[in-house]
C-alpha cells in the first residue's frame, strides 16, 4: 500500500492527470488541502527555474501547468468521500485541483474545479489518461492540448493549452518533517518540514534551484553514487550546485541574495550547539562558510547579464 505522500509525488512530476487508488490510510480533508497548498507553492516556485534552465538541460518536455485528480474504481468509498469533500472531485472523470500562475493552463482559462471530459478529442477516463500522457511526453511541432471541460450546471467549454517547453524535471513535497530537500533522478523533493520553515518564497526558490542544479550537473546519475559518499568530492559537488543554483534563481527572476538568507535559516534549524562546537556538518561546508560562499556567488551573478529563457528552437537541443 502506498502512503499519501509517496503517491502524490507522481502528480507533481507530471503536472498532469493522476488517479487515486490504493492508500495506506484514509486522509483527512485538512491534510489533503495542506498537501495541495504545499505542492502548488513548490510547483509554482519551480516553474520559472525550470524555464530558466531550458538551455542547460538535456531532457525537455512540454508542460501545461495544471494538476488534476481522478478517483479510480478501486478507491475505497471512505477515501472517495474525503477527496470529494476536499476538492469536489467528480465521481468518474478527472477534476482540476491546481492551476499554476503564468502557465498555459492559466492563459487558456482553465479553472480549479473544471472536470476534464476529453483531451485531444478522446473521451473516457482510461483513454483520457493515455491521450494526455502521449501529448505531454511527445515532442512534436504541435504542442497544443485541446481540452473539453465541464463546469457548473453541466456546461462544457473547449480550451486550447499551448505547451511550454521546460526541463523535464518533477517537483514534489515529501512527507518528511525533516528540514531537508533532495534530488532523485529527474525529480526534486522538498520535505514538508523545510517547506514550512522557509516562509519567504525567494528563499525556498533557492532550495529548489540548488536541487535542480544537482540534476543538471549530473550528480543524480547512479554512476556518481561513490562520489556522493566521498566527503571531499561531495563538498565540491554541493559547492557547484550552490553556484549554479544561485545563477538559476537569478535567471528565473529571484533575488540571489535570498540564497544566503535561506541557508542561514536552515543552519540555525539543523545545527545545534554541539554540531557547531565539534564541526559536525557532514558533507557540507560549515554554515557561516557556506553563507559567505553563497553571498559571494550572489554578488558575482549580479555583475553578469541575466540569461532570459526563450522558447526559440536554438534553445531546444
Amino acid at each position: 500500500m502506498r502512503s499519501l505522500r509517496e503517491t502524490m509525488k507522481k502528480i507533481i512530476c507530471l503536472y498532469a492527470l493522476f488517479t487515486v487508488s490504493a492508500w495506506a490510510e484514509t486522509p483527512t480533508v485538512a491534510s489533503l488541502r495542506l498537501w495541495q497548498a504545499q505542492q502548488e507553492r513548490v510547483s509554482t516556485l519551480a516553474w520559472p527555474i525550470r524555464l530558466a534552465a531550458l538551455s542547460r538541460c538535456l531532457e525537455k518536455q512540454y508542460d501545461y501547468g495544471l494538476i488534476a485528480v481522478s478517483l479510480d474504481r478501486t478507491t475505497k468509498p471512505e477515501i472517495k468521500e474525503v477527496w470529494q469533500a476536499a476538492f469536489k472531485i467528480d465521481a468518474e472523470l478527472s477534476t482540476v485541483i491546481s492551476v499554476l500562475p503564468n502557465s498555459p493552463a492559466t492563459q487558456a482559462g482553465v479553472q480549479i474545479g473544471d472536470v476534464i471530459v476529453a483531451v485531444n478529442g478522446v473521451r473516457g477516463q482510461s483513454d483520457l489518461m493515455q491521450a494526455y500522457r502521449q501529448s505531454f511526453n511527445t515532442i512534436t511541432a504541435n504542442s497544443s492540448l485541446h481540452v473539453r471541460v465541464r463546469r457548473d450546471e453541466g456546461v462544457e467549454v473547449e480550451l486550447t493549452l499551448d505547451g511550454v517547453r521546460t526541463c523535464a524535471l518533477g517537483t514534489a513535497v515529501g512527507e518528511g518533517e525533516e528540514v531537508n530537500a533532495r534530488a532523485i533522478g529527474q525529480r526534486v523533493v522538498v520535505d514538508s518540514g523545510l517547506e514550512r520553515l522557509l516562509k519567504e518564497d525567494d528563499q525556498l526558490a533557492f532550495v529548489i534551484a540548488h536541487e535542480i542544479a544537482h540534476v543538471l550537473l549530473g550528480h543524480t546519475d547512479p554512476a556518481r553514487e561513490k562520489d556522493i559518499n566521498n566527503k571531499p568530492i561531495r563538498i565540491e559537488m554541493e559547492k557547484s550546485a550552490d553556484a549554479l543554483g544561485v545563477e538559476l534563481m537569478y535567471d528565473a527572476g529571484y533575488p540571489p541574495e535570498a540564497a544566503g538568507l535561506a541557508h542561514a535559516q536552515i543552519g540555525r534549524a539543523t545545527h545545534g550547539f554541539f554540531s557547531r562546537l565539534f564541526g559536525w556538518y557532514g558533507p557540507y561546508l560549515p554554515t557561516e562558510q557556506r553563507v559567505n560562499f553563497l553571498n559571494a556567488e550572489a554578488q558575482k551573478v549580479r555583475q553578469q547579464p541575466r540569461l532570459i529563457a526563450t522558447q526559440d528552437n536554438d534553445h531546444w537541443q
